[in-house]
């Protein structure tokens, strides 16, 4: 018996079509395989032709679906190819579809990784170290990575750094001069950057602490303290004091020192 299209309907949905065949319901299509078949009334198909078809729209599904996902912004192959597997889009399908949005430029890892650096040098505060690792995680091989990072100039992550550090800096006011530089070398390091470019960065970092600021502040957080413990008694108030500023960083005799100034007053 002849397989021939008795009736098109359109779905609720744009773009979509109902296919129907010998006056009974066969497949749905997209408007774009609706074209690219030319699929019609009175067309008559054979098994091959039903085949192709289908597969022909189980194609224009996944490009309709990465489209739309890139339409958001840019993504990498990998994350692409996890969204259509998502998806439910056969494995079989998505190198061709992957493939035909690289030739269109829609695609693209190794600018993705340009842009990516570059916006985050501009917006961001993660060092070098931190980038890769989320790139690489974004699946986008080494080499390009490493040939992203290559287009930088290192002077940028310098200047990144220190606007960084002053920030951490301004944090770190009530603690010890040695305590506060330890904190912001750390912050750095978690950030992502590296150990001589910390270096750089530290050596430019303008401390304004001098010994007689950082006795004062001691004094002044060792008061706080004080009566902040005021409930305790003798050794007992004595020791947490001397505890919580030496977690601030403060030399252990100079701490001494004022708490036997306040211990007689």
């Amino acid at each position: 018996m002849a397989q021939v299209i008795t009736k098109i309907t359109t779905q609720k949905r744009k773009g979509r079509y109902n296919i129907f065949i010998n006056d009974k319901y066969a497949f749905p299509v997209s408007e774009n395989t609706l074209i690219q078949f030319q699929l019609a009334k009175g067309l008559e198909l054979s098994d091959a032709d039903i085949e192709q078809i289908q597969a022909g729209e189980v194609v224009a599904q996944a490009n309709s679906l990465a489209l739309n996902y890139l339409s958001f912004q840019p993504r990498t192959v990998a994350e692409l190819r996890k969204h259509l597997l998502e998806g439910e889009i056969p494995e079989s399908v998505i190198p061709q579809v992957i493939q035909r949005l690289t030739e269109l430029n829609y695609l693209d890892d190794a600018q993705y990784a340009r842009q990516y650096i570059e916006e985050r040098l501009r917006l961001g505060d993660k060092g070098p170290t931190v980038l890769r690792q989320k790139l690489r995680q974004k699946g986008i091989r080494d080499d390009l990575v490493q040939a992203a990072f290559d287009e930088i100039d290192p002077k940028a992550w310098i200047e990144l750094g220190q606007t960084v550090a002053e920030k951490l800096q301004t944090k770190q006011h009530h603690r010890a001069h040695h305590d506060a530089v330890r904190r912001v070398q750390q912050g750095l390091m978690q950030k992502g950057f590296s150990s001589d470019d910390i270096a750089k960065i530290m050596a430019d970092l303008p401390w304004e602490d001098t010994a007689d600021e950082e006795q004062a502040e001691l004094e002044r957080q060792a008061e706080k303290q004080w009566r902040q413990k005021r409930q305790y008694q003798g050794y007992e108030r004595r020791s947490k004091v001397k505890q919580a500023l030496y977690r601030k960083g403060f030399d252990l005799d100079a701490i001494d020192q004022v708490l036997t100034r306040l211990e007689q007053e």
